[in-house]
């Protein structure tokens, strides 16, 4: 349905050597080896992935040994330690919160053109800057997205790959017919409208926390504009509740992880039996902790989207009071730059938002609104 316009690609790289040679300005010069660095990349991502039909995430499923795990958790942990009491919060507003019976992301989306038409609906909705920014990502998309049938059995894929400097953003994502696939074609269109109102800020490491706050946000509020334009309410309400599920199971994951970094010498986290022992000892609340998980993934994997959603939910249940106040907040954090880690969460403060906040808030409308409707009982908290 949509390919990356390859030639269009190489155009841009061969306009750019040219302006290289014909220009003795050294910042310009600088400018365009960062614009031409970005190319490449989009190149080399094409020619190793989508040129081959290899599906990234699991050609990069090489498992990286225990202690590197832990070294770089550490540092992770370390380095973002203002935001560690997030996660915290999060789970102990959360960790009497049970989920019954067994959840699906029903294939009911015959049509991918159908994902594609409504994201690009749900943008255009928003007027001024997002709607400006929107309009410039849709306008390229016949050249810039990739937009094809999962491999089967792959995780949900999305990835956006801005040029440096410039209001170009390429996409590629997956599809698999599900709820599942607006969400995500939602999240990677939300990161290039970042791109366009805040250059280059994707590659800002000290805003890693936050970066996630404005693209969960879009699908937090994208899920009730596709109950608004569909009958598919229940499935979407169950897309909200899966959704629900993997942040509690992954804030579980990050707090486990710091516990056991802070109780634990490096040899006795290196020792299986120790370290079987001591998470045996955490209880049943983490009965559906994947022990082998916790030594083989990344905290950083999961870390931003915990921190993000527990801003975005803050914003989100603001927009259903006040759209305006709302998106202004949010266009601050989309446009914030240039500071410390610490500085881009006194923002947060600053703006009024107390991430978790308003959290279990969140999931008891959840829970009113499957008793409403007379949804199949999936959330309740344990006594």
């Amino acid at each position: 349905m949509y390919k990356w316009d390859i030639k269009y690609l190489l155009a841009l790289k061969k306009h750019l050597l040219e302006l290289i040679n014909e220009t003795s300005n050294c910042e310009l010069i600088g400018d365009y080896k960062e614009q031409l660095k970005s190319i490449n990349y989009i190149l080399d991502y094409y020619n190793n992935y989508l040129n081959t039909g290899i599906n990234l995430r699991r050609k990069r499923s090489k498992v990286p040994s225990f202690k590197s795990v832990i070294y770089n958790d550490k540092e992770l942990f370390r380095e973002y330690r203002a935001y560690n009491g997030i996660i915290c919060l999060f789970k102990e507003t959360l960790e009497k919160l049970e989920f019954n019976g067994k959840l699906n992301d029903t294939r009911i989306i015959r049509k991918p053109s159908f994902i594609l038409t409504m994201s690009k609906d749900f943008y255009s909705q928003f007027n001024g800057e997002i709607r400006n920014a929107s309009k410039v990502i849709m306008s390229e998309l016949n050249q810039t997205l990739n937009f094809q049938k999962m491999n089967p059995n792959c995780r949900l894929f999305g990835q956006t790959l801005p040029i440096y400097n410039s209001n170009i953003v390429f996409f590629d994502i997956r599809y698999n017919n599900t709820i599942q696939d607006f969400l995500t074609v939602i999240h990677e269109l939300g990161h290039g409208i970042t791109h366009i109102l805040n250059r280059n800020i994707l590659e800002d490491s000290k805003k890693y926390c936050i970066s996630e706050v404005e693209t969960l946000f879009w699908e937090l509020v994208a899920l009730d504009y596709l109950d608004k334009k569909t009958n598919w309410h229940s499935q979407i309400y169950n897309a909200k509740v899966m959704s629900l599920k993997s942040y509690l199971y992954n804030v579980k994951l990050l707090w486990l992880k710091m516990d056991l970094y802070n109780n634990l010498s490096l040899g006795e986290l290196l020792n299986n039996k120790v370290f079987m022992k001591y998470v045996k000892a955490k209880g049943k609340s983490y009965n559906d902790i994947n022990v082998e998980y916790v030594k083989s993934e990344l905290a950083s994997e999961f870390y931003a989207h915990t921190v993000s959603f527990a801003i975005a939910v803050e914003l989100y249940l603001l927009y259903i009071e006040d759209k305006k106040l709302a998106l202004n907040k949010l266009l601050k954090i989309i446009k914030a730059h240039s500071l410390s880690s610490e500085e881009y969460l006194d923002l947060i403060k600053k703006l009024g938002i107390k991430p978790c906040e308003n959290l279990q808030l969140y999931v008891d409308k959840l829970i009113e609104e499957e008793r409403e409707k007379g949804y199949a009982k999936t959330l309740y908290y344990r006594n």
